[in-house]
């Protein structure tokens, strides 16, 4: 009668473990989601892009509407469509200059206060010439 004792407790402690590790799985995984929804970082609102060009630097107010992790704004007077993912921002845009169009591509990392990051331009006399640039959210 000992050893079976012993093993009804053996088969119990396993149960608990199975349990208590089916548990800690579960709470890691809504964890993982909870924070994949916090990394989307709210740019809605008016913000002052300052934009370094070959010809200094440049200031704009553009205001930005979300969706999601998509945003949108007027930025050099065209309609600019911005990603963001984790804490980083990116976006293209066609800009026509006394040089002709460019295209950009533009990457920076975002927080609801800030933009720092990088353009390149992708084309023209330019072509792979990264600048920089910075935006701060109005209060």
């Amino acid at each position: 009668m000992h050893r079976k004792t012993i093993q009804i407790i053996f088969s119990v402690l396993i149960a608990i473990a199975l349990l208590y590790a089916c548990s800690a799985t579960q709470k890691t995984k809504v964890s993982s989601t909870q924070k994949a929804v916090k990394q989307i970082v709210n740019v809605a609102g008016e913000w002052t892009f300052s934009m370094n060009t070959p010809a200094g630097w440049k200031d704009q107010q553009v205001v930005l509407s979300q969706e999601g992790n998509t945003a949108e704004g007027m930025l050099n007077d065209k309609l600019t469509i911005f990603t963001i993912k984790n804490d980083s921002i990116s976006f293209d845009m066609d800009r026509e200059t006394p040089m002709g169009l460019f295209n950009m591509f533009s990457k920076a990392a975002v927080t609801e206060k800030t933009m720092v990051g990088k353009y390149t331009i992708m084309d023209g006399p330019y072509k792979g010439i990264a600048f920089d640039w910075e935006a701060t959210k109005s209060p």
